[in-house]
């Protein structure tokens, strides 16, 4: 069974927004008019809601929903086409896994992971892997199929 996209308020998909364009705590509250600390309590709302506790997951699960529409400031160009490795990778950080998450799935070292990351992030033009998430749907990079299909509970 798939998870269930939560009903988010106005000013939570202004936030996911702003995190998708790599802004900071502090920048999306002065964007959106209010306080830092009420950025982070609709962050942590969010992210209980939804089982995501890294910002990119919770950015990957507003694409993987069509939550967030919101298209990156410019797009870049892509220079290289992505190993298979990168898409793994990508992936991994759109479902919100940390580096030695992702290095257990694909059994290989975090400085591996973190490396191909650090080439990921150059390639598609971004330098967060919250920015890496919200490029990569965008480019159509992300397959919503097979990311869905991995975050199916064990009952289903």
């Amino acid at each position: 069974m798939l998870a269930v996209p939560v009903p988010w308020t106005s000013r939570q998909l202004e936030i996911v927004a702003g995190m998708a364009r790599g802004l900071s705590t502090t920048e999306i509250a002065a964007e959106i008019g209010v306080q830092p600390s009420t950025v982070k309590s609709h962050i942590k709302k969010i992210s209980h809601n939804i089982g995501m506790s890294t910002r990119a997951g919770i950015v990957g699960y507003a694409c993987r929903h069509d939550l967030l529409r919101v298209a990156p400031p410019c797009l870049p160009r892509l220079r290289t086409v992505l190993s298979h490795r990168q898409r793994r990778i990508l992936d991994g950080i759109s479902r919100g896994l940390t580096n030695k998450e992702i290095a257990r799935e694909m059994y290989v070292s975090t400085d591996t992971v973190h490396t191909h990351a650090r080439h990921l992030y150059k390639a598609i033009g971004v330098k967060t892997r919250t920015e890496a998430v919200a490029v990569a749907h965008q480019l159509g990079l992300l397959c919503h199929e097979q990311t869905e299909n991995r975050e199916r509970s064990p009952e289903g």
